[in-house]
């Protein structure tokens, strides 16, 4: 990830300077130029552009930049899809622009806050040439943000992934994992090592990310920060050893109306599990032992809106009855996985009630037995809620962020990973990952950070 992406102030200027370019140009004029360029249907291009330009016109200022410690900025994740589609296409043209200077993080000090946000960071930019005031350079982020929203949506396949584990396997999960910055490597290097420890000990692993892409699901985000070498921790070798590989949908993965998640992700041979019967890939899944455990990942990002934000959590069905249905088969526990919150010390609570209305039912048996999300940068556990006796959040995999402040835990927390970043100088909180140990009619879940060590109580569910 570029620093300059990430930061408010230049997305905020790109922002105001796309909303002027298509107010001066018309639709008419966006789309012919959008269709002739991306090979996209005018008419499409069309209402792409519209939608874009009532964008545009609503969208409130970007907040100014949070400093931290050190003179810091916190890297600004929005959640808005045509802000993240301009995230992703100012990075792609940056990188590509052969005048731009690009500094490696290896160049950068150790505790440079640089160094943690990005895989390399853009330096002297001239502006006038590779930014907002450059005409031509708005002109063409315009057109690729246009072309990406004029392809609409992903179908949704109705039909789950289905594969039986062992009773007794691993589970490794990692939430809002996808930036390939230091820190997400080092979370994959981590979960390496635990890969490696489990297949010693004879036992299964499988490897499931929580959803979030950044900036917005694009096929080359994909492949640059989660299937090149180095970035997934599962190898062509380890998946010919047995480790098999799944990936929910975040918001953040729809922002390119995820095709990307669907054909570039799941089209992986790693990934080759998750389709359903009819071979096609599918956004959500059900892992099953045969001592009666169902894991069960949801697809809450999916909405056929291209524009959709993401804030709420959707449950598009058939998923709310199916997994109702297999809450009520007899002698069966769920623990449920997803990308959205269930329930959030930080977030609106009105975030979670259209989710918390569709799971409804599958709650109600009371045989779900815990719930663990992403989507929140951080790593906590909840206070029981009325049929989810265990719930926690796992998405502190990719992002830095500021450690959380000292004091008490706003309810409904129970606790809260405060681990800061050694070498970031006290800026940026601990990244890592969740380690479930399967044991017959219980699961055990765990907390390790980048460098692989344990972080907290283990808590066991069951």
């Amino acid at each position: 990830m570029l620093a300059d992406a990430l930061d408010p102030g230049f997305i905020d200027a790109h922002v105001r300077a796309l909303r002027d370019r298509v107010a001066e140009a018309g639709v008419d004029e966006v789309a012919a130029a959008t269709s002739s360029e991306h090979g996209v249907a005018e008419a499409d291009a069309g209402r792409a552009a519209a939608l874009v330009m009532r964008a545009l016109a609503d969208a409130e200022p970007v907040p100014a930049p949070r400093a931290e410690p050190g003179g810091a900025v916190e890297p600004y994740i929005p959640r808005d899809a045509v802000e993240s589609l301009i995230q992703t296409v100012v990075e792609q043209r940056l990188r590509e622009a052969p005048e731009a200077r690009l500094i490696d993080p290896g160049e950068l000090a150790a505790d440079d806050p640089r160094a943690a946000i990005g895989g390399a960071t853009a330096a002297v930019r001239d502006t006038t040439q590779f930014g907002p005031q450059d005409g031509r350079w708005v002109g063409e982020i315009l057109k690729a943000v246009v072309a990406r929203i004029a392809r609409g949506t992903h179908p949704f396949n109705p039909k789950p992934a289905e594969h039986q584990v062992d009773d007794r396997a691993r589970l490794l999960v990692v939430g809002d994992w996808g930036t390939g910055n230091a820190g997400a490597r080092r979370v994959s290097a981590a979960m390496v090592e635990a890969i490696e420890e489990t297949l010693s000990e004879g036992r299964q692993v499988h490897v499931i990310h929580l959803g979030d892409v950044y900036y917005s699901g694009d096929a080359g985000e994909y492949r640059d920060r989660v299937l090149a070498p180095g970035r997934w921790p599962v190898t062509e070798e380890l998946n010919g050893r047995g480790v098999t590989s799944w990936s929910l949908n975040g918001n953040h993965d729809m922002y390119s109306g995820g095709w990307a998640y669907f054909e570039k992700l799941l089209g992986d041979g790693r990934f080759a599990l998750q389709r359903a019967p009819d071979d096609r890939p599918t956004s959500w899944f059900r892992l099953f032992t045969p001592g009666g455990w169902d894991v069960v990942g949801l697809d809450t990002s999916w909405s056929s809106d291209p524009l959709y934000a993401g804030h709420q959590g959707l449950l598009e069905e058939p998923q709310g009855a199916t997994v109702a249905g297999w809450a009520g088969e007899e002698d069966r526990r769920l623990l449920l996985l997803s990308h959205h919150q269930f329930v959030s010390s930080y977030r609106k609570p009105d975030e979670s009630k259209v989710l918390k209305e569709a799971i409804a039912g599958a709650l109600d048996g009371g045989r779900v037995a815990g719930w663990i999300w992403g989507h929140e940068h951080v790593c906590m556990t909840f206070k029981p809620a009325p049929n989810l006796p265990f719930s926690c959040c796992v998405g502190h995999g990719g992002v830095p962020v500021p450690p959380k402040p000292g004091g008490p835990i706003p309810d409904p927390g129970e606790w809260v990973d405060r681990e800061v970043d050694p070498g970031s100088g006290g800026t940026w909180a601990r990244q890592g990952f969740a380690i479930l140990d399967l044991h017959g009619d219980r699961i055990t879940v765990g907390f390790r950070n980048d460098a692989g060590d344990a972080v907290g109580d283990p808590r066991e569910i069951g």
